[in-house]
């Protein structure tokens, strides 16, 4: 490894990206995994933590997904994301699979208990948001979660930084 001393105050190790140095303290990067049920949600989640974090790194996956896996993102989602100035044309939607959930280091579900996978169901890295699903909702109501989510990246952010 490379280091970089700046007279004791930071410490920067160029060749490890797992890991970040402030003030010599050594703080781990991050892999947020963010998952509802067909990747409505997860995908404006994944999209506001990206850009607002400066440290950590976030994917977003669907539970059920299924054989609309690799489909594009739903055009509500599209057009609402669009209105704040993301563009999510070309997003696919992905599953939740064994191996996003063991890149995570922490998962958050964006929908309620009873619609936890199986497979997360006793997982410690499983944090819960409470958003609704927008299966059939109308655009004002991708609206008002997407502001939601939006927020509750930010606190998210805020508490990892």
């Amino acid at each position: 490894l490379k280091l970089e001393l700046s007279w004791g105050h930071s410490t920067l190790v160029k060749k490890n990206p797992q890991y970040i140095y402030k003030n010599t303290a050594p703080y781990k990067k991050m892999n947020i995994l963010f998952v509802c049920q067909d990747t409505r949600m997860s995908s404006i989640a994944s999209v506001y933590f990206n850009k607002m974090s400066k440290k950590h790194i976030s994917l977003c996956a669907g539970s059920s997904v299924g054989l609309k896996k690799d489909f594009p993102l739903y055009l509500a989602v599209v057009k609402c994301m669009d209105e704040d100035g993301y563009d999510l044309s070309r997003r696919k939607r992905k599953q939740l699979t064994p191996q996003r959930i063991n890149w995570a280091d922490k998962i958050i579900y964006l929908a309620e208990k009873k619609e936890l996978p199986e497979e997360l169901q006793n997982s410690e890295k499983v944090t819960l948001w409470k958003i609704k699903d927008a299966k059939g909702k109308f655009p004002i109501f991708y609206v008002k979660m997407r502001d939601k989510i939006k927020k509750e990246v930010k606190n998210l952010i805020e508490d990892l930084e």
